[in-house]
């Protein structure tokens, strides 16, 4: 049994039990995370990669340290181009071993030599964004997740609009809804047909139809996730332990806190301490000296 110091510790480090794991599951999982060499040795086999320092990466641990409370020191990076298309500059891998989900970063080749990629990729950036989602690999929630990964980025546009989009299949499905209207419009102009060039306006219906959905979604779950952190700022009467708590929160406790008073929510820890070894880390962390 870890003793409360050592699950402090650990929270620090970023290794944080998931919704539902026991403490039996939390362990394993730590020692896969800390002192898993024969799993990475067959990630680098698989991705024919090779091993990232995370040692050139001091600044962007503290970025993470400053932002959610968390040191990663124990994730794995690694440089390769396998499964990257040319335009992703990296991403967080999600390996199974034992039933456990273990995350992997993958960083595109190019970094190995340069802080740069394609004009738009900033290393130091990239690197606190996997490492967030890293933080949370175990979590299994989506909703906000790219919430958190993009607060890191120094650029203000990025940050709001980065996560506009929450998963492949969505990337994918925007870019082809306005890959249609092109092609249509192509054969309107190739033919010459007034019945296409009239399908050829309505096909654009779409594509701006789940832009504006997915605007509409990004601002009202901004909405929800500043009120949250509102929340927890309100009762700790600051901004970096709320954002601390917020970092270690499922989505439906972002929703739920968006909603509560300050007074409900420590309510809440109070009575979830007892229930959840991730809660018990929360309470211990930043609930305990607490008096509301």
């Amino acid at each position: 049994m870890a003793t409360d110091g050592q699950l402090l510790e650990w929270n620090r480090r970023g290794l944080i039990p998931a919704p539902g794991e026991d403490a039996e599951t939390f362990g394993r999982r730590l020692e896969l995370l800390v002192n898993g060499e024969k799993q990475f040795r067959e990630i680098l086999q698989a991705q024919r990669g090779e091993r990232a320092d995370l040692g050139q990466f001091k600044e962007a641990l503290e970025r993470c340290g400053a932002l959610w409370g968390i040191w990663p020191d124990w994730a794995f990076l690694f440089y390769s181009k396998v499964g990257l298309s040319f335009w992703h500059a990296g991403a967080t891998l999600i390996w199974q071993e034992e039933g456990l989900s273990l995350p992997a970063i993958q960083l595109h080749p190019v970094f190995a030599r340069q802080e740069r990629y394609l004009g738009m990729y900033d290393r130091e950036e990239l690197v606190v964004h996997e490492l967030v989602h890293a933080g949370r690999a175990a979590f299994n929630e989506h909703r906000f997740e790219e919430f958190f990964a993009y607060k890191g980025s120094t650029i203000v546009a990025r940050r709001f609009l980065g996560p506009v989009l929450h998963s492949a299949w969505e990337a994918w499905l925007y870019l082809a809804s306005w890959v249609v209207p092109f092609v249509i419009e192509y054969f309107v102009v190739a033919l010459g047909s007034e019945r296409l060039w009239r399908w050829g306006l309505l096909s654009y219906l779409f594509p701006v139809g789940i832009t504006l959905f997915a605007l509409g979604r990004l601002i009202w779950r901004h909405r929800t996730f500043r009120r949250a952190l509102s929340s927890l700022q309100t009762l700790f009467h600051e901004e970096q332990r709320a954002r601390f708590v917020l970092y270690r929160l499922r989505d439906k406790e972002i929703r739920r806190f968006s909603k509560m008073t300050p007074q409900q929510v420590y309510a809440y820890a109070k009575r979830e301490r007892t229930r959840s070894l991730r809660w018990k880390v929360i309470w211990l962390a930043y609930f305990e000296r607490l008096r509301p």
